[in-house]
């Protein structure tokens, strides 16, 4: 009987054994796939972030364009106004009237632009050939850039050609004029 007691004791030792074996690769492969799946985790996260800085930088683009066809609006009515003015001392002069029109236009929609400020959180435009703006064949090339940096430090640039063209005095004068067709967009392109 005593070496059937010292069988049943090795047993248990080997069972010992085992069971820790088992439960050190049960840990093992526990841990693994807890940070495969925190890696995994962390790999969306980013993608998202990045995604939201992508949207959240041409959002910046979105901004400039609103921002600049305001002021083509506000432009046309003062100039529509100056002009209108002189025709209306000079009504002998037309011609000259709507020339100070588009002079005026031209000027003072540069100056805006030069002048404007964008003021968006973590967002940030500018045009980048303010230095250089002027009318070519009555088109106006102004190049912005939306810079958006996230809370995780990732940034995205986003740039784009605003083409901005010269109302027709006679359309703006016959409530003919479409807006929409004085801006467009050109070239945009992911920079950064």
């Amino acid at each position: 009987m005593i070496l059937g007691l010292d069988m049943i004791k090795n047993d248990k030792g080997s069972t010992l054994i085992l069971l820790v074996i088992i439960i050190s690769l049960i840990s093992v492969t526990g841990l693994s796939i807890m940070s495969v799946t925190m890696t995994q985790y962390e790999i969306r996260k980013s993608n998202s972030e990045i995604k939201r800085t992508f949207y959240m930088s041409e959002n910046g683009l979105n901004y400039a364009y609103v921002d600049i066809y305001y002021l083509i609006e506000t432009t046309i009515e003062e100039s529509e106004k100056t002009a209108d003015d002189f025709i209306n001392e000079n009504p002998s002069n037309q011609i000259e009237g709507e020339n100070i029109f588009y002079n005026n236009f031209k000027k003072n929609i540069i100056n805006k632009i030069v002048k404007k400020n964008y003021n968006y959180p973590n967002t940030y435009i500018e045009v980048t050939n303010k230095d250089i703006l002027a009318f070519d064949n009555n088109r106006l090339l102004v190049k912005v850039s939306s810079k958006y940096i996230s809370g995780r430090g990732i940034e995205k640039i986003i740039s784009a050609d605003f083409i901005i063209v010269v109302p027709s005095f006679y359309e703006v004068k016959s409530n003919d004029l479409k807006l929409l067709d004085l801006l467009s967009i050109d070239n945009w392109q992911i920079c950064k």
